[in-house]
């Protein structure tokens, strides 16, 4: 995969700039800016970091990307 000099430039601005981990009610995560408010129904989980930092870390934390509603109704054998 080739990546364009676009994308890299827009890759350098993203790690200068703040971001932070949120999750939904569902338990699915991603990212967002760290000085904007979050949108309605996402929490910071806490961790701040550049936009790699942060995919690194979702990539660590977010194992089962079932929403917690599916995994729920697997585990009550309600489908």
């Amino acid at each position: 995969m080739t990546i364009s000099r676009q994308q890299k430039t827009t890759q350098q601005r993203n790690e200068d700039i703040d971001f932070c981990i949120v999750v939904n009610a569902e338990e699915q995560y991603s990212f967002w800016f760290h000085d904007r408010p979050l949108p309605t129904g996402w929490e910071s989980i806490g961790f701040v970091g550049s936009q790699s930092e942060c995919l690194s870390e979702i990539e660590k934390i977010w194992t089962d990307m079932r929403p917690l509603s599916v995994r729920k109704a697997i585990q009550t054998g309600v489908t």
